[in-house]
């Protein structure tokens, strides 16, 4: 699954919740030794993003791809995401399934974490299939970038300035980044599927 955040103009349409399906972050709770439903109630949450606002009118922006680590999920990082859209960057957000929490697919679908994912060997490996779900979501970005059905991207992501990171999050966890944009806030979901890796440039901006 992948998450796209978006500037957007002015709307008064509701606030998209934090995150649709709390019971599938249970993996989580029990990580933290804690019962299942505890994390229920992030699903009460609302962001300060409207689903498929109008995008601002404004050119190509850098684009921002974000890849969460073991046990994460694609919006645990939603108040630096807003920050960074309101300054102008589009921001995509992948929630890599067997390595989230919870993944929960348009079609009702839902995959948990894989065990082995506590394997600090096994996180070792899933860091190559992280790379290569980037590097699809970066494929993809560029093909809504020349053709949006939708017409919410097309012609506004900078894909030259195309930036990727890869920081370590409890021992190995993928995080990318790169560009397209516009003001406001607004966001979209996706599913993604993987090809083949590349090698990660450091990050030099925008953190």
């Amino acid at each position: 699954m992948v998450q796209v955040w978006y500037p957007a103009r002015p709307t008064d349409g509701p606030r998209a919740r934090y995150v649709q399906d709390g019971a599938a972050l249970a993996p989580i709770a029990r990580v933290l030794g804690l019962p299942p439903f505890v994390m229920s109630h992030l699903q009460l949450v609302r962001t300060h993003a409207v689903e498929d606002a109008p995008p601002a009118a404004l050119g190509p922006r850098p684009v921002l791809i974000f890849s969460h680590g073991r046990g994460g999920y694609r919006q645990h990082n939603t108040y630096m995401v807003e920050a960074l859209v309101s300054r102008g960057y589009v921001v995509a957000a992948i929630e890599h399934p067997h390595a989230a929490a919870g993944v929960v697919f348009p079609d009702g679908r839902v995959t948990s974490m894989d065990p082995r994912m506590m394997d600090q060997a096994f996180v070792d490996w899933s860091v190559g299939v992280s790379a290569q779900d980037a590097r699809f979501v970066a494929d993809r970005l560029e093909a809504l970038n020349a053709d949006d059905p939708e017409g919410r991207l097309a012609g506004r992501l900078d894909l030259q300035r195309l930036r990727r990171a890869s920081p370590f999050l409890l021992g190995a966890c993928f995080l990318l980044l790169l560009l397209v944009l516009l003001p406001g806030l607004g966001h979209r979901a996706n599913e993604a599927r993987a090809p083949s890796p590349s090698p990660a440039p450091s990050l030099t901006t925008p953190l």
